[in-house]
């Protein structure tokens, strides 16, 4: 199996992110901070680590793409249009992440001709039946670096049948740069609801009001006040439409890096780490737990079981976008 290849997006400021053709897997996000390069999200040195089999193993998702299905799908299968839909259970009794060999584990296609240093365009073709998912969908995938330092991304998928879909990109920020836990970190999140789960991390069907959740999310809050168990919930965002929206906001233990995060989808599923396994590159970066924290912008999860949650159905000939941006401050 080749190496990943990395495609860089550089602006006038100093600002670098690099890509992965392999999940598309963004492995460095490196902003200047008092003129020093500060990497804000966990990645490897090596691109070949991300297909070593420790990594394979353990598969904590990071940086990639995640879908055709964001978070937990309950049981391994759906119902669409009469027919029931079983994909690998891989989570439990339960299908996570897109099954197996989601399109984390994909290689993307570089489209040179709509590329440049601030752009890259990736395209990948889901065939029919993939991880058990009905219908091909034809995905694009665009990142684009600002000069104001944002990342932003933006998914389009094209669907050929009737299918679900639920994409995120699952970055771990670490906005210390990584040589230290998340848990100094400041978190706020511009949410109006989360979605209450069971024992598996699945939702119940049932919507808590914010103010029953264990700890102040809407305000800003440490993640140490979370633990032990930290945060793995997906919350409502505070709007009314598809329009893109200020959904999030982390700060650094040291003040230094505030990262926004701003997208169109309807949730915000935070998950702070606790389960990170442990895994270390040789000589590169160890994956401890509460070592970052996601911020995945996502449709409602398992909204193929709960009619009353926004649906994730991509209907037949129909296009359909997501946004994302990660938007960088640094305070001097």
């Amino acid at each position: 199996m080749p190496a990943p290849t990395k495609f860089k997006l550089e602006n006038s400021n100093g600002t670098k992110v690099i890509i992965l053709d392999y999940g598309l897997t963004i492995s460095a996000f490196n902003i200047v901070v008092n003129g020093i390069n500060r990497n804000l999200v966990l990645g490897f040195n090596d691109p070949e680590f991300y297909l070593s089999d420790a990594y394979m193993i353990k598969n904590p998702y990071l940086g990639n793409v995640v879908g055709r299905y964001a978070n937990r799908i309950k049981g391994g299968s759906f119902d669409l249009n009469g027919t029931t839909y079983h994909l690998p259970k891989n989570n439990g009794e339960n299908t996570l992440h897109g099954g197996l060999n989601g399109f984390n584990r994909k290689w993307w296609t570089y489209i040179s001709e709509q590329s440049n240093a601030q752009q890259a365009v990736f395209t990948y073709k889901s065939q029919d039946g993939e991880e058990g998912f009905p219908g091909q969908l034809d995905i694009t995938a665009i990142y684009f670096l600002k000069a104001d330092n944002s990342l932003n991304i933006e998914y389009r998928i094209y669907a050929h049948v009737d299918s679900v879909v639920n994409l995120t990109e699952h970055s771990y920020f670490n906005l210390n740069g990584s040589d230290s836990l998340i848990n100094d970190h400041i978190i706020q999140a511009n949410v109006k609801a989360f979605l209450q789960q069971d024992p598996d991390l699945c939702p119940s069907g049932h919507l808590g009001a914010i103010s029953e959740f264990s700890k102040s999310i809407v305000k800003p809050t440490r993640l140490e006040e979370f633990l032990p168990d930290g945060i793995d919930t997906t919350f409502v965002i505070d709007k009314e439409d598809a329009e893109i929206v200020h959904a999030g906001t982390i700060e650094s233990g040291d003040s230094r890096v505030k990262l926004e995060v701003w997208t169109d989808a309807p949730c915000l599923h935070i998950y702070s780490g606790a389960m990170l396994p442990g895994l270390k590159e040789p000589n590169g970066l160890s994956l401890e737990p509460f070592r970052g924290v996601c911020m995945e912008c996502q449709g409602f999860t398992d909204a193929v079981h709960h009619p009353h949650f926004q649906s994730t159905l991509i209907k037949a000939g129909k296009t359909q976008s997501r946004n994302i941006i990660y938007r960088p401050h640094v305070n001097v």
